[in-house]
C-alpha cells in the first residue's frame, strides 16, 4: 500500500470474509478469518477488459463465495459489474455485466448488492432520474431480469440507485435526492418479487421534516426490517432510521 491508495475506503463483509477496496490504486484485496485473527490472503484480479486507466474497485460487495466489483471505462464512460467466485481458494471472474440499455454517464455500478443468486447494481443518473438493475444466476450465467424505477415517475436528479441492498427476493433501493414530488429529502423505495416480477410494497420516508437530507444514502435490509442512514441529518449529526 502507498498514501492515497485510500484502502479501506470501500468494505464489504461475508462471513469469515471480508472485501476491502484501495479505489485509487483500483486494487480489491481479500481478507479471511482464522479463529480471532485476520489476514490477507488473495487480490481480486483486475480484469482483462479493463484497460490502464480505468476504474476498479470502486464499489464492492460479497455473499458467501460470489463477489461484485464496480468497474468504469473512461473511454466511453460505462459502469461495470464484475462478478468473481470462489472455488478451491483460487478467486476467477465469473461474469461481467452491464445494463441493455447501458448508456454513458448513467453511473451504472454506482451502488452494489448480492444475496445468493441476485445482485442489484444502481444507475443513479440514468435518464437523468436514476434505476436499479437486476441481475439473475442460473448455473454460472448471468442475466438481466428487471430494471426497477420509482413507481410515481422519477423526477430529475432525485438518483434513485444510488444505495441498494438485497436479502431474499427483497430489494430496497434509495432515492436520496428525492425532494422534488415529496415534502421529505430522500426517499427508500421497497420491491418484493411476486410471481416472479419485482412491484413496489413499499415506500419508506424520514418523519423529520426540516431536519433529514440525504435520506438513504446508505441502507440495509434483512428480512422484514430495513435500516435507512441520513448523514446530513441535524446539521451533519446524522442518523439511523429502523423499519
Amino acid at each position: 500500500a502507498e498514501a492515497g491508495d485510500r484502502f479501506g475506503s470501500i468494505l464489504a463483509l461475508s462471513g469469515d470474509t471480508a472485501l476491502m477496496g484501495a479505489p485509487t490504486d483500483s486494487k480489491v484485496l481479500v481478507l479471511t478469518r482464522t479463529d480471532s485473527d485476520w489476514s490477507r490472503t488473495q487480490e481480486i484480479p483486475r480484469p482483462a477488459s479493463l484497460g490502464e486507466t480505468d476504474a476498479f474497485g470502486y464499489r464492492v460487495a460479497i455473499d458467501g463465495d460470489t463477489a461484485v466489483v464496480a468497474g468504469w471505462i473512461r473511454e466511453s464512460e460505462l459502469g461495470t459489474a464484475h462478478v468473481f467466485v470462489r472455488e478451491s481458494g483460487e478467486v476467477t471472474e465469473q461474469a461481467v455485466r452491464r445494463a441493455d440499455d447501458a448508456d454513458s454517464a448513467d453511473g451504472f455500478a454506482s451502488a452494489l448488492a448480492i444475496d445468493g443468486d441476485l445482485v442489484v447494481v444502481g444507475a443513479p443518473k440514468d435518464n437523468n432520474s436514476g434505476s436499479a438493475y437486476v441481475f439473475e444466476r442460473t448455473e454460472t450465467s448471468w442475466a438481466q431480469i428487471d430494471r426497477l424505477t420509482a413507481y410515481d415517475q422519477a423526477q430529475q436528479h432525485e438518483q434513485f440507485g444510488g444505495a441498494v441492498s438485497v436479502d431474499g427476493d427483497r430489494i430496497v433501493v434509495g432515492a436520496p435526492e428525492d425532494f422534488f414530488r415529496s415534502r421529505f429529502p430522500g426517499t427508500a423505495y421497497v420491491f418484493d418479487r411476486v410471481e416472479g416480477q419485482f412491484e413496489v410494497t413499499g415506500h419508506l420516508v424520514a418523519m423529520e421534516f426540516g431536519k433529514t437530507r440525504h435520506f438513504d444514502s446508505t441502507l440495509d435490509v434483512s428480512a422484514d426490517t430495513v435500516a435507512v442512514g441520513s448523514y446530513c441529518e441535524d446539521d451533519y449529526v446524522g442518523a439511523t432510521y429502523i423499519y
